[in-house]
């Protein structure tokens, strides 16, 4: 269905009092996901005079199958039933510890069924939630040219932040695949048609980041200063899944919104802020060492190649850059900057890692990555709030 459309719940039969009304109507507003995670909704109590018009397609139907009821409602080669699982009628304490029970408990007592529930079934359309495919609509600026790709990341285990170069080279070499019109993408690729790199940052930047902070990836960003062609766009919304090396669990990629990044407002990673603070390793892109046992020069230092590096992408000269010793995520334990894999997978990699937050003396608009390795997301910055 399409993401836009609207889910009705119908409660029938019901009167509730103005504090239970409020208290529900207080629920809803906090639901923000429902079923999994990456289901995200919003919710809201609606009086009987809002509700639109509407046509009930799944509704409990008495006892089961074998009720009569249920197959005089049934319609013959349109209907089907299912069960669903709901809470029993209890109150209070009853529904509490019904709740904190764990799988590990029920295991132990070979229990399949959650104590304090019930099946009800359910008669529903046949093929109600069978997918369906739908053309995500790119939101362009006058100049048509779209520059932005969102995905949400969906699997069984999410890539670590410690993983995102990997991954994200990854779903580079999965949309170059998807290229349907031409072999290919100069945009998608970072390459000339003979093989040579590209200069200028203006080919796609693959950024993948943990935006619910838990210290797995769970979103990856495309952009591309240059802009995406109709190829490009086409590749991209082909992608579907990411087959991780090394046996790491398949990613599948929900395309959430093509556009620029003004599109985008509520994303970190194209806020404008003068505090930004590194998320994945600073690589340095350059040898810091003179050899022969000597210290490296002042200008290989790990904040001299960042002032360098800030000064080639055409960034202001910092008030303050503070060295900090790694990521940390919604109050867990700090993963160093060495714990994240460095090396690309054609085998190169950068001369040492390091993590800065930076002070600008004006607001300056993200994505800000830089040194090696930053189109495929080492290097990232973004905004303290």
């Amino acid at each position: 269905m399409d993401p836009a459309s609207p889910v009705l719940w119908l409660w029938a039969g019901v009167e509730l009092e103005p504090d239970d009304l409020e208290a529900l109507s207080s629920l809803l507003t906090a639901l923000g996901t429902f079923g999994r995670s990456e289901s995200w909704c919003e919710a809201t109590l609606l009086s009987d005079a809002d509700i639109p018009n509407y046509s009930v397609n799944c509704e409990p139907c008495g006892a089961g199958p074998g009720d009569p009821d249920s197959h005089s409602k049934m319609r013959l080669g349109k209907d089907e039933f299912v069960r669903v699982l709901l809470p029993e009628e209890k109150r209070g304490d009853e529904v509490l510890r019904s709740l904190f029970i764990e799988t590990a408990a029920m295991r132990r007592k070979k229990i399949l069924d959650p104590p304090g529930s019930r099946y009800v079934t359910y008669r529903r359309q046949q093929h109600a939630l069978s997918a369906r495919t739908r053309q995500v609509v790119a939101r362009r600026e006058s100049s048509g040219v779209v520059t932005v790709a969102r995905f949400a990341l969906s699997s069984t285990v999410l890539p670590l932040v410690q993983d995102s170069l990997p991954f994200a080279e990854c779903v580079r070499r999965a949309v170059i695949r998807h290229r349907l019109v031409t072999s290919h993408s100069e945009a998608i690729s970072g390459k000339t048609v003979d093989g040579e790199p590209l200069t200028g940052h203006e080919h796609a930047h693959y950024l993948a980041t943990d935006e619910d902070h838990d210290g797995r990836v769970d979103h990856i960003t495309l952009h591309a200063p240059g802009g995406f062609d109709s190829g490009d766009l086409g590749a991209l919304q082909n992608v579907r899944t990411i087959e991780r090396r090394k046996n790491g669990a398949p990613v599948r990629m929900l395309l959430i919104g093509l556009g620029t990044t003004a599109d985008f407002p509520g994303v970190s990673l194209f806020a404008r802020s003068c505090l930004w603070r590194s998320v994945t390793p600073f690589a340095l892109p350059w040898f810091p060492n003179r050899g022969g046992g000597k210290a490296p020069r002042p200008r290989d230092l790990p904040e001299a190649q960042l002032r360098r590096q800030i000064k080639l992408k055409g960034l202001p000269t910092p008030q303050s850059i503070v060295p900090i010793a790694g990521y940390v995520a919604g109050g867990r334990r700090e993963v160093r900057w060495l714990e994240y894999h460095a090396s690309r997978y054609n085998g190169t990699r950068g001369n040492g890692l390091a993590g800065f937050e930076i002070e600008f003396p004006e607001p300056v608009r993200g994505p800000i990555t830089l040194g090696f390795a930053c189109h495929f997301g080492l290097g990232l910055f973004l905004p303290v709030t």
